[in-house]
Parts: C-alpha cells; sequence; structure tokens
C-alpha cells in the first residue's frame, strides 16, 4: 500500500480535498497578506 492511500486509509488526510488544504500542509496567505506585501514592493520600487 503506498503512503497515500495509507494516510487516506487511516483518516489522516481527506481525499476530497486539495493538496493545500490537507493538514501539515504549506501554510496559505490571506488576501490580506498578500495586498500589503503588494504594497511593500511598490514602494520600495519607487525612486
Amino acid at each position: 500500500m503506498s503512503k497515500i492511500a495509507e494516510l487516506v486509509g487511516s483518516g489522516d488526510v481527506d481525499p476530497s480535498k486539495p493538496v493545500l488544504e490537507q493538514p501539515g500542509g504549506p501554510p496559505q496567505k490571506i488576501i490580506r497578506e498578500l495586498l500589503s506585501r503588494d504594497d511593500e514592493v511598490r514602494v520600495a520600487l519607487l525612486p
């Protein structure tokens, strides 16, 4: 049995959700964080 099948079988991952929504996946940014980062880059690029 593959590791993924083992994790699904034990209930550690939900096969109906994308990888990013699985437990232990990479943390996702919220839109507010993305907007503030874009503003910081824009300010840094101004002469």
